[in-house]
C-alpha cells in the first residue's frame, strides 16, 4: 500500500495508509486509473480467470519482452526465486543477461541480487519493497531466524542436494515433522522469557506461524513428510561478533601498569 501511493497510484485524500496494519483506522483514497495498466505484467487480453494470470502459463505472443518482464517481476516480489520455478525463457535471460538484470533491480528497486545454482536471493537492504521483514522483530520472526540456524547445524544442506516434492527435485534437505518441533521446543525453553505468552504456553501454534513465515520466503517448502529446506537458508545464519585479536605488542602493554590504573 506504502508503495502504491510512494508510485502515486494512490493518493491519500483523507486519514493515511500509514501503519494501518498497527492501527486499523480508515483512510480515503483515490486510484489513479491510467497508471493502474503499468502495474500488470501483460494485457489481460485472452486471460479468463486471476489464476490464469497470475500463473503466467498463457504465453503472450505478442510481447517479445515478456520473460524478461516476468523474471523481473518475480525478483522484485520475492526474496528467493528458486530456479526450478522459472519458466525455460526466464531462465535463458537469466543466463545471457544476469548483469542487465542485476543493474535494473539496483538502479530501479535498490535491490542487490545474489545468484546461485539453487536460485536467486534478492536482498532489499533499505527495507522499502519487501512486505514481510525477515530477519524481523516479534516472537515469530525471532524463533523463525532461531529455527533455521538450528536446523542448518543439524542437515547443513548443500549444493545440489535435491528432495523429490510432489513430483518435482526441490533443491535442500529434508528436515523430518520430528525435528522441526524438538527444535522449536527447545528454542521455547531456551528463549521463551523474551516471547509472547501464548507462544510459550502453545508451542504448536508457534510452530506453525513460523513455518509459514519461512514458506512465504521461500527458504522452505512444507509437505506431509516435513520441511525440504533450501541451502540458501544458510544466508540468514547469524554471525557473532568477535573481538579483535590481540597482537603481541599489546598484550605487553597491557600488562604494564599505567597511570589509570
Amino acid at each position: 500500500m506504502d508503495l502504491l501511493v510512494d508510485w502515486g497510484v494512490l493518493t491519500e485524500t483523507d486519514g493515511s495508509v500509514a501503519r494501518w496494519d498497527a492501527r486499523q483506522e480508515e483512510a480515503l483514497l483515490d486510484v489513479h486509473r491510467p497508471l493502474l495498466p503499468h502495474l500488470l505484467s501483460r494485457a489481460l487480453s485472452g486471460f479468463d480467470s486471476p489464476v490464469a494470470l497470475l500463473g503466467g502459463a498463457v504465453s503472450d505472443p505478442l510481447e517479445p519482452e515478456q520473460p524478461r518482464r516476468s523474471l523481473r517481476r518475480k525478483l522484485v516480489e520475492n526474496p528467493l526465486v528458486r530456479r526450478e520455478d522459472l519458466t525455460e525463457a526466464e531462465r535463458d535471460v537469466l543466463s545471457r543477461e544476469r548483469r542487465e538484470v542485476a543493474r535494473v533491480l539496483d538502479e530501479s528497486f535498490g535491490l542487490v541480487l545474489e545468484a546461485r545454482s539453487e536460485g536467486l536471493l534478492v536482498h532489499d537492504p533499505d527495507e522499502v519493497v519487501s512486505d514481510v521483514a525477515f530477519p524481523g522483530s516479534g516472537t515469530v520472526a525471532h524463533a523463525a531466524l532461531l529455527l533455521v540456524n538450528a536446523i542448518n547445524d543439524e542437515f547443513r544442506p548443500a549444493a545440489g542436494d535435491t528432495v523429490t516434492v510432489a513430483g518435482r527435485a526441490v533443491p535442500g534437505v529434508r528436515v523430518p515433522w520430528s525435528a522441526v518441533e524438538a527444535n522449536i521446543d527447545l528454542i521455547i525453553e531456551q528463549y521463551g522469557s523474551a516471547f509472547a505468552k501464548g507462544y510459550v504456553e502453545k508451542p504448536s501454534s508457534l510452530m506453525q506461524e513460523v513455518v509459514q513465515l519461512l514458506e512465504s520466503v521461500s527458504i522452505v517448502v512444507g509437505d506431509e513428510d516435513g520441511l525440504v529446506l533450501h541451502p540458501a537458508s544458510a544466508r540468514y545464519r547469524p554471525e557473532p561478533h568477535r573481538a579483535p585479536a590481540r597482537t603481541r605488542a599489546m598484550r605487553r602493554i597491557g600488562d604494564q601498569p599505567t597511570l589509570f590504573g
